[in-house]
């Protein structure tokens, strides 16, 4: 199993201390700023645990809010926890660097749910299915780079296996069941792999089939994380060149009433692998 040295946990906890003792300084971002000398974008960032803060940049933020002694030491030793390698730093540059946070995201994740259209998400798909991904996406790179991107990808499934195990809720497009990527084997050896992570107490997955129509989420895929440490859920979003996070408690609301929605309209579990097993036999007679 995969040993998991994750910044991205602190990172969250002094993010959230930072944004806590700026309040407790009677401070607005656009007061504090100036006096930090840091855009308010800056300072959003790193309140968002969506920017790494340097200590040197803690030190000089726990002044301005009075923070001193043992408490000032321990987050300026936060912030150099926060700044480290984490797991993944093994695969090199493997890994794209607008998507290292959200691996950091996931690895410190005690919930995730997500909705696919035409691919199978990330932590279900087996190797072989990953590599013609990864090989689609860019042409341009070399076996050695979609090898170790592959298993990467393999690396980041064994949450689902740890001892205290991520939950994952995946519903499925059928779309993807059907997308023949790799060939009918590759696709065949797929979907067994669905059927067999379904097995897992902690793996929800069902399949959105092409008869229900109209929905709710048309056109756009999505993924939901939640947090042992109770802090608000992040919706993720990816597009072919970056990852987008939405963070806006409303904005988020709505997405988990859409995921509600899409989970009562796709098949059940039990239906969802009746279908699968079905497409499995079909590509292997194909």
């Amino acid at each position: 199993m995969t040993q998991r040295g994750n910044p991205t946990a602190r990172r969250r906890q002094l993010a959230r201390e930072l944004r806590r003792l700026r309040e407790q300084a009677r401070l607005t971002l656009e007061a504090a700023s100036p006096l930090l000398n840091f855009s308010p974008a800056k300072l959003s960032k790193l309140e968002r645990a969506q920017q790494a803060a340097h200590p040197n940049d803690v030190t000089v933020m726990l002044a301005v809010y009075g923070v001193t002694g043992d408490r000032a030491a321990s987050l300026i030793e936060l912030a150099k926890e926060g700044r480290r390698k984490g797991w993944w730093e093994i695969y090199g540059d493997a890994v794209i660097d607008w998507f290292e946070s959200y691996i950091g995201l996931e690895s410190d994740a005690s919930e995730i749910r997500t909705f696919e259209i035409d691919l199978i998400p990330g932590l279900l798909q087996a190797e072989d299915y990953a590599r013609e991904v990864i090989q689609a996406w860019r042409s341009d790179i070399d076996a050695d780079t979609i090898e170790r991107r592959a298993k990467l990808r393999a690396a980041r499934q064994s949450r689902l296996s740890e001892e205290d195990p991520l939950a994952l809720h995946a519903i499925i497009g059928e779309a993807a069941l059907r997308q023949l990527i790799g060939g009918a084997k590759v696709m065949a050896r797929q979907l067994e792999g669905l059927l067999e992570k379904a097995e897992l107490d902690n793996v929800t997955i069902q399949v959105l089939p092409f008869s229900a129509g109209v929905h709710s989420s048309l056109g756009t895929a999505f993924t939901t994380l939640s947090f042992p440490d109770g802090e608000g859920d992040v919706v993720y979003l990816e597009t072919l060149s970056k990852g987008l996070y939405i963070e806006v408690a409303e904005d988020v609301a709505r997405y988990n009433e859409i995921f509600d929605h899409l989970r009562d309209t796709a098949l059940s579990p039990g239906e969802s692998a009746s279908l699968i097993q079905r497409l499995v036999d079909e590509f292997l007679e194909g």
